[in-house]
């Protein structure tokens, strides 16, 4: 599956670091195996410089998700910073759009694609991101936490807050 992320170059502001977006890639095989991948799509500065925008200032940069087995698998993007996922296009004729995801259909045609484009909302504020992929043995499993405030006041570090407004996914 080869996944475009689009967005605008004219909006990067890299002082608020670099345009990072994570999809998310779960489906079932065949064999009614079960599966999760992510792959991180990063605009660094080097790179939107070197690349010809578009005609619009848009800038595009693809991802491979290879090795998939045979089955159904559905693409989501994670939150990102500043950004909202505005439009999801050029699907391959095994893909379907639902709400903001794309279910492609690994059955019969083992290749797919689709482009996301995203839309900036956010030119305040400092802040910046970082992220690392890292790789593992396939033998090996990956389980972490992830933790989301809910809130809308700001929580400070060792405060202690209101266990229902934080959202906990385990992976």
């Amino acid at each position: 599956i080869k996944l475009t992320k689009t967005i605008n170059g004219h909006d990067i502001n890299f002082d608020n670091g670099e345009p990072t977006f994570l999809f998310k890639i779960e489906g079932t095989d065949i064999h009614g195996q079960s599966h999760s991948y992510y792959r991180i799509i990063k605009f660094s500065k080097a790179y939107v410089t070197a690349v010809n925008m578009d005609e619009k200032g848009n800038v595009s940069q693809s991802v491979t998700v290879s090795g998939l087995v045979e089955g159904i698998y559905t693409v989501t993007e994670e939150e990102s910073s500043r950004y909202a996922l505005s439009e999801i296009s050029a699907l391959t004729s095994n893909a379907t759009v639902q709400e903001q995801a794309v279910v492609f259909d690994l059955r019969s045609k083992q290749e797919g694609s689709a482009v996301f484009k995203n839309e900036k909302y956010e030119h305040q504020d400092y802040s910046d991101n970082q992220s690392a992929a890292n790789v593992l043995k396939k033998e090996a499993k990956l389980t972490s936490i992830r933790f989301r405030w809910l809130g809308s006041d700001e929580v400070e570090a060792r405060t202690e807050i209101d266990k229902n407004l934080m959202e906990v996914i385990a992976i």
